[in-house]
């Protein structure tokens, strides 16, 4: 039976990192990265759906309504940004993507396509 424990440590944006790690005895061990955001009364949350092999995503965290949210996405090597998308609809091609918190979570999936070749 493998031995599971989290370790985590809030940050000042009110995230909280915790990293479950499994092992087992002679055996590979194995971790991932989990995130968890803590609201504080009347923030909402701003969280992004992306392929961690591709990209990286930041600005994720709780605001406040009307303050300005900042997301920015950064492709890995091999790959491009293609968009910010809620649902199936286009937000913004830029990497970097501002707008102002409004009255509910927002939830947006950024997407990271391979590079055509040169």
């Amino acid at each position: 039976v493998p031995a599971q424990s989290i370790y985590g440590t809030p940050s000042r944006s009110g995230v909280w990192m915790a990293v479950p790690k499994v092992t087992t005895a002679g055996k590979a061990k194995a971790s991932c990265q989990v995130k968890f955001v803590v609201r504080r009364p009347g923030e909402l949350v701003v969280d992004v759906d992306y392929d961690a092999a591709r990209g990286k995503v930041s600005g994720m965290k709780a605001y406040l309504p009307g303050k300005t949210v900042t997301l920015k996405a950064t492709a890995l090597k091999g790959f491009q940004f293609s968009g910010w998308y809620a649902g199936e609809k286009l937000v913004s091609d830029k990497a970097k993507h501002r707008f102002a918190m409004g009255e509910a979570d927002v939830r947006l999936r950024a997407e990271f396509v391979p590079k055509a070749a040169d």
